[in-house]
């Protein structure tokens, strides 16, 4: 799905973690001295693996929500977060009480 639009803060954070990676296992330069086309490089990287990722999370939807009393229209992404099954609420609460 490439009609994801990712925020750019949130492509650079997924950019620079990449490069972190990489920097830790063979480059020893720090992020802002490898120059644009790298970081476009990683920037294009994180975007693609950023649009997999939401693509794939399990329960994704949008929706398209105007309000007109705020004069706000835009499409959001919703992704559910995962939740815990009640079986193991009960054995968290049983090792707490000691039992």
């Amino acid at each position: 799905m490439t009609d994801i639009t990712i925020p750019p803060e949130a492509v650079e954070a997924a950019a620079r973690a990449l490069y972190d990676v990489l920097r830790s296992d063979i480059d020893p330069l720090d992020w802002t001295e490898i120059g644009d086309w790298r970081q476009d490089y990683f920037r294009k990287e994180a975007t693609a693996a950023l649009r997999a990722g939401i693509a794939a999370w399990p329960g994704f939807t949008t929706e398209f929500r105007r309000d007109s009393f705020m004069g706000w229209n835009g499409g959001l992404i919703i992704l559910p977060l995962p939740t815990r099954r009640k079986s193991s609420c009960r054995n968290l609460a049983a090792r707490a009480s000691g039992g």
